[in-house]
């Protein structure tokens, strides 16, 4: 999955680096060939074949990481119950927590000193990381994440688009520190044109597969009058460690958090040993082994797992029902074999794209946002910031999420992109029989478990779109 010259003559775009994302750099001609593990069997809508990549060397992340792993999810996990508080109790919320930490620190990268500062206590990381230990961070999760497994089943992409309009500003370490660090090419582009908009979108939407088709508003072209956009993408394809069929499936109904019912077609899983279970006073969870293609079941690698989580209290919310990041290692690590009866619905959830400013900012991320603009020192010229801040005070950074989680009997995909930019204001014998029927309200997470990093969370309310 390469880049190539005909992307920027096609839009007619001046592309000033085209490299591959960290992933992206283990995917050199790939074998392409059918996706046999994607939700519906079909290939991706953007019609690209996803690559299978053998006998990839796994890495680990390095111990000292680790306390940024636990920051990081602690922090997601603030952002996601902010959303969750701020929304319709009705409806679906599905976020990306790895996606926008790699954003972010894309964004830090380019901070002040008291900007990264900032950042750093927003977080709570440790006083001895720097702006360069972040990056590197970011970098190594990453790859950890890619190298996961005899198949990969994550694919990020990072990518910094830069208006030529304000080119000649860039601070021209920024973008050499964006590859080294994140494997992000840097294109300039002419930021008020409709088709530049489209440029950016039809880059995300080659990287998620076709999941998300459109992130960013071409009518909003020259009327944001954006310095640059910093992008993230992840994609995340499985297949279910446990073995079910569609002639297992029947029609069944879902509670909504409205109370009221909706169709569903429930997918059933009878006393696999492939699953977990987790009980508390407030929770029932399932573990469940998410392999990177349905060939690697039978030699049992699972290097990511789907967190099913049904709060015991039905008449509270979802928001008022979220699992802690110890709690999540909990259902991770702790959970038991038992022979389970489990209904499963079908899902299809997804998010419009959201502006998560507001949420961010109330979680002490003003200046990391660049408010003022002037705080991205590293990326631009102070001079130049301070002048636009005084022409244009309203401009600042602001972060726009989507994120799309989806499963049948086959698997699981999740999708996500991510975009910042400084814009104007718009096996064991069972001890007992369970049964577990995801009927009504519950949590839905994709983590890694030797790392515990959050890859998705959902809270799904309805099975509407």
């Amino acid at each position: 999955m390469k880049y190539s010259s005909t992307f920027g003559l096609i839009l007619t775009l001046a592309v000033a680096l085209v490299t591959l994302s960290a992933c992206d750099e283990e995917l050199r001609d790939p074998k392409e060939g059918p996706i046999t593990f994607l939700v519906g069997g079909k290939a991706p809508a953007a019609g690209t074949p996803m690559p299978k990549t053998p006998n990839m060397s796994h890495a680990s992340l390095p111990a000292e990481s680790m306390p940024l792993v636990e920051a990081g999810n602690a922090f997601s996990l603030k952002l996601f119950g902010a959303l969750l508080e701020n929304r319709a109790s009705s409806a679906n919320l599905v976020l990306s927590p790895i996606s926008i930490e790699t954003a972010l620190g894309m964004n830090a990268t380019g901070l002040s000193d008291e900007a990264f500062d900032e950042y750093r206590s927003a977080l709570k990381l440790p006083a001895t990381q720097s702006i360069a230990s972040v990056a590197k961070y970011v970098q190594q999760l990453n790859k950890v994440m890619c190298s996961a497994g005899e198949y990969a089943c994550y694919f990020p992409s990072n990518s910094f688009w830069v208006s030529s309009k304000y080119q000649s500003h860039l601070i021209k370490s920024y973008p050499r520190q964006l590859f080294d660090f994140f494997g992000a090419p840097t294109a300039t582009l002419d930021l008020s044109d409709p088709a530049s908009y489209e440029a950016v979108n039809a880059w995300i939407s080659r990287k998620t597969y076709g999941k998300i088709p459109r992130m960013l508003d071409p009518s909003r072209a020259g009327v944001q009058d954006p310095l640059a956009f910093l992008v993230n993408t992840a994609f995340f394809a499985a297949a279910w460690q446990w073995k079910t069929s569609e002639e297992r499936t029947q029609a069944g109904k879902f509670t909504n958090a409205t109370g009221e019912e909706e169709p569903a077609m429930m997918m059933s899983i009878y006393n696999d040993t492939s699953i977990d279970y987790f009980a508390d006073d407030r929770f029932e969870a399932l573990s469940v082994g998410l392999l990177a293609s349905e060939e690697m079941r039978e030699h049992g690698e699972t290097p990511f797992r789907m967190l099913l989580i049904l709060p015991k209290d039905r008449t509270l919310p979802l928001s008022q029902s979220l699992p802690t990041t110890e709690e999540l290692r909990k259902f991770t690590t702790a959970g038991k074999h038992y022979a389970l009866d489990i209904r499963l619905p079908r899902l299809n959830a997804g998010i419009p794209t959201l502006d998560l400013t507001p949420e961010l900012m109330g979680l002490g991320l003003c200046k990391t946002l660049g408010v003022p603009l002037t705080e991205l020192s590293r990326m631009f010229d102070p001079k130049f910031l301070a002048q636009q801040m005084s022409e244009q005070p309203g401009r600042r950074n602001r972060l726009y999420h989507q994120a799309t989680l989806q499963w049948d009997e086959k698997g699981v995909e999740g999708a996500a992109a991510t975009v910042i930019g400084a814009v104007m204001p718009g096996v064991g014998d069972p001890l007992e029989t369970r049964s577990i029927a995801f009927d009504r309200p519950f949590f839905a997470s994709i983590v890694h478990p030797e790392t515990g990093k959050i890859l998705f969370i959902a809270a799904i309310n309805t099975l509407r779109r």
